[in-house]
Formats: structure tokens, sequence, C-alpha cells
């Protein structure tokens, strides 16, 4: 029988019958003490037999840098706080550029009212991405964006388009200018409640199938 065994806690060898092990000192087992039972050394431990074993690393959001990534961006999930905020910014943006060309503008003919609802509609496709980002986020796929982008385009444009109408001429059937404002003001309303629920809807729990979770 061999007179060498190994200390199962540091793989160094030690002699037959020692109690203790010269190496970590902690005390061996009496049974193989006694007995002078070989001990094979325990497998060593590399790196990359830990980082084989370790579970799979969860993907972390990567913050956006830059104003392309914060605005101009449709990938990727964005959270409540961060889209009341770049929200809040396009918004004052929006209110800058429809005032500049406000001073300029009149709006006494159709063609100076195109020119304020397009100013006033300049920052939609930017709401658009944080729309369908914030949707992602809520695990749902941009329709709801899409339809909101129309509904607002519908705010700028229905007045441009039917509210200069000259009076209609006697016996011919037009669409009153009461019914419009009924379908204007339905459309404020529904687009009103479409964007409080990207606002205060919250998000999936943890990642979801557009990325990792946007609070991490």
């Amino acid at each position: 029988m061999s007179d060498v065994k190994f200390c199962p806690y540091c793989g160094k060898e030690v002699p037959a019958g020692a109690h203790f092990c010269g190496e970590c000192g902690k005390e061996l087992p009496h049974e193989a003490a006694e007995a002078g039972i070989p001990t094979v050394p325990p497998p060593q431990t590399t790196i990359s037999a830990v980082l084989q074993n370790q579970p799979p690393q969860k993907p972390r959001r990567v913050p956006d840098v830059g104003f392309a990534e914060n605005f101009l961006k449709s990938e990727g999930r964005l959270n409540r706080l961060r889209y009341f905020k770049r929200s809040i910014v396009v918004g004052i943006l929006g209110m800058i550029i429809f005032l500049i060309v406000a001073s300029f503008v009149d709006g006494n003919s159709r063609f100076e009212q195109a020119i304020l609802a397009i100013a006033a509609g300049c920052t939609l496709p930017v709401s658009l991405m944080l729309n369908t980002r914030r949707l992602q986020d809520m695990g749902r796929d941009g329709t709801i964006a899409d339809n909101i982008m129309r509904l607002d385009a519908a705010m700028y444009l229905m007045p441009v388009i039917f509210y200069p109408w000259e009076p209609p001429i006697e016996n011919i059937a037009y669409i009153h200018f009461e019914t419009l404002d009924y379908v204007y003001y339905s459309i404020v309303i529904i687009s009103c409640v479409l964007n409080l629920y990207l606002l205060f809807a919250p998000g999936t729990h943890g990642d979801n199938k557009y990325g990792p979770s946007p609070l991490h």
C-alpha cells in the first residue's frame, strides 16, 4: 500500500498516518489517516472551468449616448421616467419651432395655414420613435405608436383641409362644420388617452423580446 496520500482540502502531499496537513493545517480524516488510505488530490479549479460553470450573464442595458440615440432611435426599451423627460424636450423643441415659423407667417391663407400645420407637426417623427420604444418596454409592437402619429397628424391637418372652406353653394351637400368639430375633438381626446397610456402604463418586469430591462 502506498505511503503517500494527499490532503483532501488543498491537494498537497502528506505522509501516511499524519493527522494534520503541513500545508493548510487542517485536520485530516481520521479513517484515512489511521488506515493510510491514499486519496487523490481534488481537481484543480481553473479560471476557464469557473467561467464554464457559471450561469450565462444577462444582457445589460446600454445607455443612450448623444442626440441620435436618445431621440432618433426606435430599437430598445424606454421606461416611463426617461420617456417623460424626452417627451418634454421634444414638446419644448416643437413649440420653439412653431413660434419661430408663426412669427413670419400670419396664417391668413390656406397655404400659410399648411405651413403652420407642418411646423406644429415637425416633431411627430421623433415622438413616433419615443412612443415605439415605450411600447416595446411594455412588450408591445409599435402599432399603437403609428396610430397615435396618424391621429396627431390629423389634428394638425384637419383645420387646414376642411375649415378654410368657402361657404358651400346652395343645394349642394357638404359636411357641416359642427360635424367636423365632433370628429376633430374626438381625435384630440383619443390621442390624449393613448398618450396618457404610454406615460403611466408600467413596463414588463425584467427582460423581454425587445431588450434588457431599462431599469438596470
